[in-house]
């Protein structure tokens, strides 16, 4: 029997000054958490963080029933006795069955936070987008507990029940029992073992009534997850074998017609709907149209499921067991090898059958009437090829040689796609395909789109400064505030060099503004004659029409009252609806 020495170790708190040596031993697939609460108890600590502290070397370090952390102070710390720290981590853990599904270098990632940091990152596996919780509860089977007390006076916590989606006691067949996890102020998880753990049986009452009639989703579902959890911590699974075996099952099993389709989604949902009678399960599909895009989405190399309970929950209703799956994957991965036309590649989407695969590949029909025979959007058929590296060649319906040519030049020349699908009698989707798929066309369009909208730009502003002399830039900026902040972006050393000089003129400031005030009125003046001449005499003219005319007298129009030839034109202008004898009246009739 092992044996941990903690003579050499002390509480900060100052209670552990005596010297003893514990025997403690693993348990028949005990959990790291299951064995440090056992050590806590045998070895009388005071409290749970001395028990930290001495374990893993740090009273904020967390021991998390799912997935501890710092296993490399915790060999070190028990001298290695209870085995290295990748033992430990593949035999006494629940991470080996979360990395299934992953890369290797995410495996890599995974185990090195585990050994060293104090919690492992679950977003980097993608735990916390999936529709299932990331937390992992402790669970507990009644008839295991009792057999453990009679046969090791004491009942603990088993990594076979602590798996994510195992609700069933492969052993015993009975509904396992969520504990409530007693919560440690300095993180983590309280000390608990399941006799005195607080069950909560309300959240499978309705799952144990129907567990009684039939209990096959959650029973199959445990007994995938235990064998994939058996399985070396190394073992993954590439993602194009994952989507080859389960596209080959599903059209193997189902068929390609839509009736077939319906079948599958149903057959889907109907799995999902016993395995949601749970708590951990219970976000699982349960509309067809979920269960639908779930299959999609799962079927789908775009976006490959990693997350280790989706897949095992469709592993669980698509193969008769786990051991089949097994067999798909190995059968896949000798395959792999011996498609050079890439025709599998079309096939591995689990959309298309191999027919209509083939007929792709040689150009026979379009994405468009693929998608329709398949029921599947074309743009997720399409970038499903395009991520597989499958050249699906041009498609029917796209311009001939001379129309390809014309659209690249006036894509060249920086045309709008609109205007360009318009004159060409194409869609804009075509002119989009065009730009990405042509290399260097894109870069050419945008430089032609730049330099056009920088032409436009400059022209308006020069246009605008000879229109409004003595105009200041904040004046003109305030006319056109989308063209002034793209040249102020784009072409700044140009503005600054085109723009009115701010500084102030040389001579006395009442002379500057005395002048100011005479071309002001005589601007007044003349925007009121252009709207008599168009408009007709008896149109009314307005302040609030003059200054949208003269921004600089809505600049200005704090002190009006400083600028009295201004005032004085404004008072003759906005009366011509009043009275009949202005200033106006004689210049409009002069013109006729």
């Amino acid at each position: 029997m092992n044996s941990i020495d903690v003579s050499n170790h002390t509480s900060t708190s100052g209670h552990l000054n005596q010297e003893w040596v514990i025997p403690l031993d693993w348990l028949p697939g005990e959990t790291l958490y299951s064995w440090c609460v056992r050590y806590h108890q045998a070895a009388g600590l005071p409290t749970w963080v001395d028990t930290k502290q001495l374990l893993f070397g740090g009273r904020r370090t967390g021991i998390l029933h799912g997935i501890p952390g710092c296993i490399d102070r915790f060999v070190a710390r028990t001298q290695g006795v209870l085995g290295g720290a990748d033992a430990i981590i593949a035999e006494h853990t629940i991470l080996p069955v979360l990395t299934r599904f992953q890369l290797l270098s995410r495996l890599e990632q995974a185990v090195a936070e585990v050994r060293t940091s104090h919690r492992l990152n679950t977003a980097r596996l993608g735990l916390t987008a999936a529709p299932f919780p990331a937390s992992f509860p402790l669970k507990a089977c009644p008839a295991c507990m009792e057999r453990d007390e009679c046969l090791y006076q004491v009942a603990y916590w088993h990594v076979a029940h602590q798996l994510p989606g195992v609700w069933v006691c492969s052993e015993h067949r009975t509904l396992l029992a969520k504990a409530s996890t007693p919560h440690c102020p300095s993180g983590g998880s309280g000390p608990v073992l399941p006799r005195s753990a607080t069950f909560n049986h309300r959240h499978h009452r309705r799952a144990d009534l129907e567990l009684r009639e039939n209990n096959h989703a959650l029973a199959k579902l445990a007994a995938t997850v235990l064998k994939l959890a058996a399985l070396p911590m190394n073992q993954l699974f590439p993602p194009r074998d994952v989507l080859f075996a389960h596209a080959t099952r599903a059209r193997t099993s189902f068929g390609d017609s839509p009736h077939g389709r319906e079948s599958t989604t149903q057959s889907y949902l109907a799995h999902c709907r016993e395995l949601g009678l749970v708590w951990e399960l219970s976000r699982a599909p349960q509309t067809a149209g979920d269960a639908l895009h779930n299959i999609h989405t799962l079927l789908s190399p775009k976006n490959y499921v990693r997350h280790a309970l989706q897949q095992m929950v469709f592993v669980s209703w698509l193969y008769e067991s786990c051991q089949h799956f097994l067999a798909e994957l190995d059968r896949q991965s000798r395959l792999r090898e011996q498609d050079p036309t890439g025709t599998r590649d079309l096939y591995l989407a689990g959309i298309v059958s191999s027919d209509i695969a083939r007929q792709l590949q040689e150009r026979q029909i379009s994405l468009r009437q693929a998608a329709r025979r398949t029921g599947v959007p074309v743009a997720d058929l399409h970038a499903s090829t395009s991520n597989l590296g499958v050249a699906i060649g041009k498609q029917p319906g796209l311009p001939d040689a001379q129309q390809y040519l014309a659209i690249g030049q006036a894509l060249a020349n920086g045309l709008n796609k609109k205007d360009i699908a318009s004159i060409h009698g194409v869609t804009t989707r075509t002119i989009e395909l065009m730009i990405r798929r042509d290399p260097g066309l894109q870069e050419q369009w945008l430089a032609a789109r730049f330099l056009s909208a920088r032409e436009n730009a400059r022209s308006w502003w020069s246009a605008a400064v000879q229109s409004s002399p003595g105009a200041s830039v904040s004046a003109i900026q305030r006319m056109n505030p989308a063209v002034s902040d793209w040249l102020r972006r784009n072409d700044l050393a140009w503005l600054r060099a085109h723009s009115p000089d701010s500084k102030r003129q040389s001579g006395s400031h009442s002379g500057t503004w005395n002048h100011n005030d005479a071309g002001l009125a005589q601007r007044v003046r003349e925007i009121a004659l252009q709207i008599v001449l168009t408009a007709g005499s008896q149109t009314p003219i307005r302040l609030s029409t003059l200054r949208k005319h003269i921004p600089e007298l809505r600049m200005h129009s704090y002190a009006i009252d400083s600028m009295p030839l201004t005032s004085k034109a404004i008072a003759e202008v906005t009366a011509l609806a009043k009275a009949e004898g202005t200033l106006l009246k004689p210049i409009y009739q002069n013109y006729h």
